[in-house]
This record gives C-alpha cells, sequence and structure tokens, in this order.
C-alpha cells in the first residue's frame, strides 16, 4: 500500500525518486518520504524485516542530501540538472556565488570545469568571496578542471567519455568530504572548431539518462552573446531546469531524452 497526496493507491512506484528524504522508523514500518522525478510527494511505507531499525547504506547515503540546494532564488529539490544562460560573465558569477559559497559552507565537493584562458579568473573570484582556495583543492573539495582535462580532452569532444567522466566524478566513492558533488560547467568549448563539438545537444540530452542515479546539481552555462538562437532553444529543451534572468525556473520547453534523441536522430536522417 501507498499513499500519495493522502489517498491509498497501488498505483506502481517510480523509480527516479528525488533525494530529500525523511525517514520514521517504527516496530514494523519504514516511512519515507520524498519527490519523485515529477515534483510530485510521495510517502512510501515499506515493511522491515525482522523489526530492522537500521537504513540501507544506500538510504544514508541519501539522507545525507536532504538538504536544500539554494540555486538563483530558487529551491533545487526536483531535478538536478540546469541550464543556465546569461549575457555576462559578472551577471554569471553574480548568480551562482551563492551556489558555489554554499556548497563550501554545507562541506560538498565542488567540480567545476571552466574555459582554460579564465581559470585563474575563476579561482581568483572563489578567494574574492572568503573561499580558501588552496585548502579546498589540498583535502579534495575543489576541483578545477579545464576544457582541455574534460569535454575537450586530446582535441575532440567524444559525448560517451565525458559522460563517463562525469559519471565517475559524481560517483559516491568520490563524494568525500562532503555530501555532494556540486557541479559547474563553462560550455564555450562548443564553439571551439574541434572534432565531435557538434554533438554538444546529444550530450545534454543523453546526460538526462546519466545523471539522476546520483542526485548532485550540475549548472551548464551558455554566453547568450555567443551561441546562436537555434542553439539555445535546442539546449534549453535539453535540459529540466532552466536559469533565466538570473531566476530558476521548471522548463516548460524540456523535452524526454527518449524523445529528444529520436528527433535527433531525424535530423540527422533527413540530411542525409
Amino acid at each position: 500500500m501507498r499513499i500519495m497526496n493522502g489517498q491509498q493507491t497501488d498505483a506502481p512506484l517510480l523509480e527516479s525518486c528525488q533525494p530529500y528524504f525523511r525517514f520514521r522508523n517504527t516496530l514494523e514500518l519504514k516511512v519515507i518520504v520524498c519527490q519523485n522525478a515529477f515534483g510530485v510527494e510521495e510517502v512510501r511505507r515499506i515493511p522491515k524485516a525482522g523489526g530492522d531499525f537500521r537504513l540501507t547504506a544506500k538510504e544514508k547515503m541519501m539522507a545525507a542530501t536532504m538538504e536544500p540546494v539554494n540555486l538563483a532564488g530558487s529551491v533545487l529539490n526536483r531535478s538536478y540538472h540546469v541550464c543556465a544562460f546569461f549575457h555576462t560573465k559578472e551577471e554569471q558569477y553574480r548568480v551562482l556565488m551563492p551556489y558555489f559559497k554554499e556548497g563550501f559552507e554545507r562541506g560538498d565537493r565542488a567540480f567545476h570545469i571552466v574555459d582554460p584562458n579564465r581559470r585563474l579568473e575563476h579561482l581568483r573570484r572563489l578567494e574574492q568571496e572568503g573561499i580558501d582556495v588552496a585548502s579546498a583543492e589540498s583535502k579534495g573539495q575543489l576541483e578545477v578542471r579545464s576544457w582541455d582535462q574534460a569535454h575537450v580532452k586530446n582535441g575532440r569532444f567524444d559525448q560517451k567519455q565525458m559522460i563517463e567522466t562525469l559519471v565517475d566524478i559524481f560517483s559516491p566513492a568520490k563524494r568525500s568530504p562532503g555530501p555532494l558533488t556540486r557541479g559547474f560547467a563553462n560550455m564555450e568549448w562548443a564553439l571551439e572548431d574541434l572534432p565531435g563539438v557538434h554533438d554538444i545537444v546529444e550530450y545534454e540530452t543523453r546526460l538526462n539518462h546519466a545523471l539522476p542515479e546520483y542526485h548532485d546539481p550540475i549548472v551548464c552555462t551558455y554566453d547568450l552573446s555567443r551561441f546562436n538562437a537555434s542553439i539555445v532553444m535546442d539546449i534549453m529543451r535539453t535540459h529540466p531546469m532552466v536559469i533565466i534572468g538570473g531566476i530558476l525556473q521548471e522548463n516548460p520547453f524540456y523535452v524526454p531524452p527518449n524523445e529528444m534523441l529520436k528527433e535527433l536522430a531525424e535530423r540527422k536522417s533527413d540530411k542525409n
């Protein structure tokens, strides 16, 4: 039996449960309150074998991530794959710096991918906000990679390899010292004249299959002054959440990954 929105239901449980959990143990039941992929709160009552009060390792890990992530004037508690559109670097840092700082204050791990020509500037901006960059890097709380160490490693973009890299980065085994890894990726590498960069829309789509298992936020940033309108629209359709005008909001243009991948395959077929 499951209670959803105050009503009993035998409907199948959704597997993609988002990670703000509340646990209540009783003699016979373990009660979990969570939010499914559609933002609907569910109460799940799970019978406990032998009256075992202990949480499983997975439940402990997810309970550790129950604090909401504040981002761009809102709370990120549904999908954690976000695209953010900005006109200037100043606007980008003004909107995202509180997200960075909150993570460091909570002990979360930070994984940032930046323009190699702006890496030192990125570190300087973090330091100006009171973040001890040297200490964070030395203890593994902060990792900043440039594009050539991530998306365009070896001078080309391989979407499969990059997805595997992110899955490895967000693996629970890599979360130490914090409960979450907060991702940030500057996406202007896709404007470089390099093999594979035109796969960016397909890559962003496939991330929606790979990332939900980990429940770690990742913000992909795009400079509106550099990307053309058609790419911006496609990118928006691949992210469940979007930051526009400095405000985080649920994306009404989001297309589920299977549907988007089908559309992209049809486009390629039409070109051939």
